[in-house]
């Protein structure tokens, strides 16, 4: 599992978490705590319920129970207040540890996404900085922090758009696109891997931002280099059967210069034998411009004559 900072949304949230990238629920995580964070998690739904009501929250509640054979004993229970009436028997449930010792709150109902890392706190000022820059300061951090939020989010959404796609086309990753804890940009999800016998690429799925749609992306089969490079479009499975072939989409190479047509030469003829030599200049570099130039005006003629055509 990977580590993470995940939230529903800015009111609630962030907590510390783990998740499996391929473990999800309508494109939701389905993060795991530790008993501290939970409590963290049990203190916030209370204080919201406190806030807004039973009626369409849910509450989280940590139940110490002393200890059993000198290990705490623990009960975790989730309150679901809206089925309390209409169905009651699913109105609570004990959550129970992992094999980690981790619980997993909210995962398939809640919607959990990932959230920027809130160790990027304020920077500290000095106590010599005057106050409109100490406020300058912190005032420009805020904005950092909202920049970064809103780059994971967008990365989040990315790696949801990745990963609806590959399920429509009925394709299994062997990783899915995420994006890493207090990260702000996508990771590709990983569909096929190298293969240096064959000399068959390894193909990731990412996301184009111009197109707004799901690009491969490359790997090399050989040497030590891991980056990745666009390759096409994915639009079917038959896409990365020959992304795999072919690899990284060539680059559209620079134009080259358009051919000087024959009226050009001989202006440039023209002009140098009307300006004539150059101060310091015997003529010797002028009379070699010419000469080029009248040897080309010469070939490109006999071209056109040979084969009819400019």
């Amino acid at each position: 599992m990977i580590d993470t900072w995940v939230w529903i949304d800015d009111t609630f949230g962030p907590f510390e978490a783990k998740f499996d990238p391929a473990n999800r629920w309508n494109n939701s995580l389905r993060p795991y705590f530790t008993l501290d964070t939970v409590r963290k998690i049990a203190a916030r739904t209370q204080e919201m319920t406190d806030e807004c009501g039973y009626g369409s929250n849910d509450t989280v509640h940590v139940i110490d129970g002393g200890t059993d054979r000198g290990e705490p004993r623990v009960v975790v229970l989730l309150i679901r207040w809206p089925y309390l009436e209409d169905a009651p028997a699913s109105a609570t449930s004990i959550i129970q540890p992992n094999d980690e010792g981790l619980y997993g709150i909210g995962g398939g109902e809640w919607t959990w996404y990932e959230a920027p890392n809130p160790a990027a706190e304020e920077p500290t000022m000095s106590d010599t900085d005057p106050p409109w820059l100490a406020d300058a300061e912190a005032a420009y951090a805020r904005r950092r922090k909202a920049d970064a939020a809103r780059q994971a989010l967008a990365a989040v959404d990315q790696a949801d758009r990745v990963n609806d796609a590959l399920i429509q086309l009925g394709v299994t990753p062997i990783a899915l696109a995420y994006v890493p804890a207090g990260g702000t940009a996508l990771i590709p999800a990983l569909l096929v891997e190298a293969d240096p016998e064959e000399e068959r690429y390894a193909v990731h799925a990412d996301w184009d931002k111009t197109k707004g749609k799901v690009r491969l992306a490359l790997g090399h089969y050989w040497g030590d280099y891991t980056g990745l490079r666009p390759g096409r479009l994915l639009t079917t499975v038959n896409d990365v059967v020959e992304a795999r072939r072919e690899g990284p989409a060539s680059h559209p190479q620079p134009k080259r210069p358009t051919d000087m047509t024959r009226q050009e030469l001989r202006k440039i003829v023209e002009r140098a034998a009307a300006f004539g030599p150059c101060d310091g200049d015997s003529g010797e570099l002028t009379a070699l411009v010419g000469g080029l130039a009248a040897g080309v005006l010469y070939l490109a003629d006999t071209v056109t004559h040979v084969n009819d055509r400019p």
